[in-house]
């Protein structure tokens, strides 16, 4: 393309030479040959014709045709599946277009997928869009556009839509745009999650985010001065041994590893 550039760049300098040349000659006395000035003239318009065409239809013709030949992109529960998450995140602005993919598929094994990327959403149109398109799916009259609520729903709903085969590692993937570490927690969680995995879901934080409470020193149940009447506590016995846990300790960790009656245990609260 360069060099054809130049030589419409040549040939252009040339067309206006000749035109300037015509009009000087033009303008002399009448005793001067008419066929010198209009001979160079001709040479170099017929000169330029030739690539003028060669260069506009390169780069006119394919595009024409390409447009006249392109068709729609098949719909696929995956794609969409994982272009729901990345685009709510990166380019919101999609996000209508697949919504209205979905619906128009019916394609009730995403349900699960919409309620859980329903949480990343901040606008409160899309919101509003995320919300129509589930009560559309599943027929509910939820009146709610809130992620809490639908995931509440779901799971009281969740035998009826069943998620995707690929489900599992949509999650993983899903979740390692927050922290690459949940790919590892995940890694074998088809084979030995003993919860749903639709019930599996952000806690809002990154790995580590909150400490645990590990090893925690004990005291007796006399010395625990600092306990009220009513403060409640998690109580907890393994192979004869027993521990109380008070919330007010577990609240800021919400997780203790401990070891009790000689097995590690892990409390989440």
């Amino acid at each position: 393309m360069r060099s054809a550039s130049v030589r419409f760049v040549a040939l252009a300098m040339a067309v206006v030479g000749a035109a300037v040349l015509g009009a000087a000659c033009s303008s002399d006395s009448a005793a001067q040959p008419t066929a010198t000035a209009t001979e160079p003239q001709a040479q170099p318009t017929a000169t330029a014709t030739e690539p003028l065409a060669t260069v506009a239809a390169p780069s006119r013709t394919p595009v024409v045709q390409s447009f006249a030949t392109a068709t729609p992109e098949p719909y696929d529960t995956s794609r969409v599946m994982y272009r729901l998450f990345i685009d709510v995140i990166l380019a919101p602005e999609r996000v209508d277009e697949l919504l209205s993919q979905i619906r128009d598929n019916n394609d009730v094994a995403l349900v699960p997928v919409v309620a859980e990327t329903m949480r990343f959403v901040v606008y409160r149109d899309l919101l509003a869009d995320f919300g129509s398109t589930l009560r559309e799916l599943t027929g509910s009259d939820m009146p709610a556009d809130n992620w809490h609520e639908w995931m509440e729903w779901l799971g009281q709903h969740r035998d009826d839509f069943p998620p995707p085969d690929e489900y599992a590692e949509w999650k993983r993937q899903s979740l390692a745009q927050i922290h690459p570490r949940f790919v590892e927690m995940l890694a074998s969680a088809e084979e030995t999650s003993r919860i749903e995995l639709t019930e599996v879901v952000w806690g809002g934080v990154a790995p580590d985010g909150i400490p645990d409470l590990l090893d925690p020193p004990s005291i007796s149940a006399e010395e625990a001065g600092y306990l009220l009447p009513d403060d409640r506590v998690v109580g907890v016995i393994v192979n004869g041994e027993g521990r109380a846990y008070p919330l007010r300790i577990l609240n800021p960790h919400e997780m203790v590893n401990d070891v009790l009656g000689g097995e590690p245990i892990s409390l989440v609260w």
